[in-house]
């Protein structure tokens, strides 16, 4: 397997935006676990996929199944140009992209509860991702 993530020969065109799918995975969820998968698939606008990566990931402390699906997540973006489509199957990855992620940031990285946001150096990553792309859509 190529842990290499090289995506120079997408071509990223707005009129015929790609379809990114991601999912990450953690096997022991409840406890964490050492371990854990990532993976995205690119297809083009006819449905082809034109690319696929796929990693393991290691923690220190365990990787949860949401680590593992926001780190997903991020490759993701880092493979998306303007205009592309990304999607999870996760909720939490795509309601804090879409919903949460603009009032985090206006709270100091504090949830609705006031406690500091989980996985918040994975978020910041992602709203970094997000400002450089304005034009991916997850």
């Amino acid at each position: 397997m190529n842990t290499q993530l090289q995506t120079t020969h997408l071509l990223h065109n707005a009129q015929h935006p790609l379809s990114i799918y991601c999912d990450g995975s953690a096997p022991d969820n409840q406890h964490g676990c050492l371990q854990g998968g990532v993976g995205i698939a690119v297809y083009d606008a006819l449905g082809q996929c034109v690319y696929e990566y796929s990693s393991s990931v290691r923690r220190t402390g365990g990787v949860t199944s949401q680590r593992a699906e926001l780190l997903a997540l991020i490759i993701a973006l880092l493979v998306a140009g303007e205009g592309d489509n990304v999607f999870s199957d996760s909720q939490y990855c795509v309601r804090g992209f879409n919903e949460w992620l603009d009032s985090w940031k206006r709270n100091a990285w504090r949830n609705s509860s006031k406690k500091p946001v989980a996985n918040q150096d994975l978020w910041m990553l992602i709203d970094e991702l997000k400002a450089i792309r304005p034009r991916v859509s997850v």
